[in-house]
């Protein structure tokens, strides 16, 4: 490792320009989210991973070199940022397979299983503290969780924890970026994941095409489609928007403490859900709603006492 990535005096944390950039960005996520569910009935999985990331790649050089700026692509250490992209392409990966699959309000509830995940990883991986407050909260955001997921273990499909497993991914990628990527430019970070994701999905579309055809081809299975132009605009605006949210995530858990950003994201949970009810026709039932809010209730209670303490 170069002594360049060794450096100790790290920039301070601006709390504030955090909020707003995970606010920001998990609202981006959540709409993009919602028109890529609608492309998942076309596309592959690869196909949708390369497509959105060579138009999010031209979208997000040509305005770098508009703004004189191409600079922001340089890294610190690179060793570190293709672990943050590998472990963020799983997340990508495992969260657009549930996507198709399952509801969003279902995929998004076991998504929020991060909060806890990310409490247990930041005391091990950050060194941060965590009292009681945080513990509860978490286990009691889990338990909404699992009232979302209403898992029925008589007749267990495996394919609903997949957005717990997402949910792991995501913390863990997280956490990662404020242990050792918090000194890169929110920009390269941006570039180099859209690339990573880019690879996945060229290696996705390389390997499926020397495996014989489906009869009833599935995402992970479907060859090469060719989209109408709705879609195929609607593809491009969610690459443009991706590489956004991604600038706006990343900033927010290089300058606060990943506990404090990561109960923020509950945004997403009512948004998801009220556009799967306008655009899917996916209605949850009152228990998979008493598991929103009980998920929402404790990301407030751990935002408000991290307030409170830092008071």
């Amino acid at each position: 490792m170069s002594a360049q990535s060794q450096i100790v005096d790290m920039r301070p944390d601006r709390t504030g320009f955090a909020v707003v950039m995970i606010v920001f960005g998990t609202s981006l996520v959540a709409c993009t989210d919602l028109a890529t569910k609608w492309l998942t009935s076309n596309l592959s999985l690869w196909q949708l991973q390369a497509m959105r990331s060579v138009f999010g790649l031209c979208f997000l050089l040509l305005l770098l070199v508009a703004m004189r700026k191409l600079s922001s692509l340089k890294v610190i250490n690179i060793e570190a940022l293709v672990v943050r992209s590998l472990l963020m392409t799983l997340t990508y990966l495992t969260f657009f397979t549930a996507l198709a699959m399952l509801p969003i309000a279902m995929v998004s509830g076991g998504f929020f299983s991060g909060p806890l995940f990310m409490v247990l990883i930041a005391s091990v991986m950050l060194k941060e503290q965590i009292g009681i407050w945080r513990i509860a909260s978490a286990t009691v955001g889990f338990l909404g969780v699992l009232l979302i997921l209403q898992p029925d273990f008589s007749q267990l499909d495996p394919m609903i924890f997949l957005p717990v497993v997402c949910g792991f991914f995501y913390a863990l990628t997280q956490a990662y970026t404020r242990k050792y990527c918090k000194n890169e430019d929110p920009i390269a970070i941006s570039f180099w994941l859209t690339f990573m994701f880019l690879q996945s999905g060229l290696l996705g579309l390389i390997i499926l095409s020397f495996m014989p055809a489906s009869e009833d081809p599935g995402f992970l299975s479907r060859p090469l489609a060719m989209l109408p132009l709705p879609q195929l605009l609607a593809l491009i605006g969610i690459a443009m928007s991706s590489v956004v949210m991604h600038f706006s995530i990343a900033a927010a858990y290089q300058n606060a403490p990943a506990t404090l950003i990561a109960p923020l994201e509950y945004l997403y949970l009512p948004i998801a859900i009220i556009g799967g009810y306008l655009f899917f026709d996916e209605t949850p039932n009152s228990v998979g709603l008493l598991g929103v809010f009980i998920v929402i209730a404790a990301g407030l209670i751990i935002t408000w006492r991290e307030r409170k303490m830092s008071q």
